[in-house]
């Protein structure tokens, strides 16, 4: 989990793309910012910041070095919270308590599966969910899941 704070800048912001979950303070500013430097990036910004935010944002940081406000990245999916500053670090207790309660190996296989599906042909992604299916079937007690799901939605 990436919690965003102060200047998000080259490598803060390739760190922060490789997290599952960012949070930010509405105080952040975010940008690629190497160009400032006459540098290229070498952390993955160039590979992944497309990805996060779209094609043209991430070119304009990337080609002008600019730093944007946190809140500009609202609409991009990126960014899953933006929170007044003095409500970060609660909000990332919180959603830190949230990701550990769910703890187990079929989140550990999940996000795995996240990483192995990225990019790949649907027909292909499919197939590999559905062998991680297999394995999270043979290795987690998945009728004990089933169980519990359906009781409290017993009719």
């Amino acid at each position: 989990m990436a919690v965003l704070h102060g200047h998000v800048v080259a490598g803060g912001l390739e760190l922060a793309l490789v997290c599952d979950v960012v949070i930010a303070a509405d105080t952040a500013v975010i940008g690629d910012g190497h160009l400032n430097h006459r540098l290229t990036p070498g952390g993955g910004s160039s590979v992944r910041l497309a990805g996060a935010i779209g094609r043209g944002l991430a070119r304009r940081l990337l080609l002008t070095g600019e730093l944007l406000p946190a809140g500009e990245f609202a609409r991009t999916g990126w960014i899953q919270e933006i929170v007044p500053h003095s409500d970060l670090d609660a909000t990332a207790t919180r959603i830190c308590h949230r990701l550990a309660d769910r703890h187990s190996p079929a989140q550990a296989q999940l996000k795995t599966l996240l990483y192995r599906v990225d990019g790949l042909a649907p027909d292909t992604a499919l197939r590999t969910e559905l062998d991680t299916f297999a394995e999270n079937w043979t290795t987690s007690s998945v009728a004990d899941a089933v169980k519990a799901f359906l009781e409290p939605h017993t009719l």
